[in-house]
């Protein structure tokens, strides 16, 4: 009985391999939990000894990213015990690919925040003009936009859309603009 229900086959892949897919993600997502626990305990304590907030700031900026890639490691490990078509597998690994990008994305926007934060903000505060600390906030913006364009491009290039001639007529429009 038991052996028939784990050889039965569910969406091309018998109810055993499920399990493991499921089992190895569950651990995955274990190990991500465990990761966000330490980091915030042990991290803590040891960045509590240090001066300045640069660390304290740099283990907040890392502990959710690394949390989630390692869930998306379980994801990659377990899909192995999976077998599906040419098709489907295009799609999963385009999907991580995405997933992975838009951590990276975000770590990015992150050490842009903190080191605007950390490293300049304290010297606009040495000045008596605000325009410095407007001119910062703008900087911020924009290159925080201009890696999620990137972001938007790489993906876009892994789903098979000719980019070249999207950021061509993006160059060619900003030109246009500018005059």
């Amino acid at each position: 009985m038991v052996l028939e229900l784990l050889n039965s086959v569910y969406f091309g892949n018998t109810f055993l391999a499920w399990i493991y897919f499921f089992a190895t993600l569950i651990i995955f997502v274990l190990v991500a939990k465990t990761i966000i626990y330490f980091t915030k305990g042990f991290g803590r304590r040891i960045t509590s000894k240090i001066k300045g907030d640069w660390d304290d700031k740099l283990l907040d900026l890392v502990e959710e990213p690394i949390a989630a890639f390692a869930a998306i490691i379980g994801l990659l490990i377990g899909y192995q015990f999976l077998t599906f078509d040419v098709t489907a597998d295009f799609y999963f690994y385009n999907i991580v690919k995405l997933a992975s990008l838009l951590i990276g994305t975000w770590v990015v926007t992150r050490i842009i925040d903190v080191f605007l934060e950390v490293f300049i903000k304290p010297l606009t505060g040495k000045t008596k003009s605000k325009y410095d600390d407007q001119l910062i906030q703008l900087l911020g913006k924009l290159l925080k936009a201009a890696a999620i364009i990137l972001a938007i491009i790489i993906s876009l290039d892994n789903f098979g859309f000719d980019v070249f001639t999207l950021v061509a007529g993006l160059g060619i429009g900003g030109l246009a603009f500018a005059f």
